[in-house]
């Protein structure tokens, strides 16, 4: 199954998620990813979390939905770099019916937290730039 795919078996509400982070940039076709990150809105993730999701406190000491190879969160944040989830799904980018983040949103997020890992992502997303816009 491809992003795609994974994504809609979910069947999150239309309008109330986007994929985040390096999912993202899956979903652009600039590099594959191994779990799939999400931003939901606040009432989703109540209702997830009531069918069966782990909430659990993630590395960046967010608390989090993880189910699988899922990732659910209802903000995309790392230290003062705060966006919540309505502010994202409202400038998503919908690629084969899913909303993705912008990548402008992921380039400022990676700056953030900017791992080895962010800097090589925010390369790729400068290189894709370069012949997709």
């Amino acid at each position: 199954m491809n992003i795609f795919q994974k994504v809609k078996s979910l069947n999150l509400p239309p309008g109330k998620y986007v994929v985040v982070a390096g999912s993202a940039l899956e979903g652009y076709g600039i590099r594959k990813n191994n779990d799939i990150d999400i931003t939901v809105t606040k009432d989703v993730y109540e209702n997830l979390k009531g069918k069966g999701w782990e909430e659990s406190v993630r590395p960046d000491g967010n608390t989090g939905l993880v189910k699988d190879k899922y990732e659910i969160g209802v903000g995309f944040s790392y230290g003062e770099y705060q966006v919540p989830a309505e502010d994202l799904i409202k400038t998503a980018k919908v690629i084969n019916g899913i909303p993705f983040v912008g990548l402008a949103e992921i380039v400022n997020f990676k700056k953030a937290r900017n791992s080895e890992k962010d800097k090589e992502d925010i390369k790729l997303i400068e290189q894709y730039l370069q012949f997709h816009t």
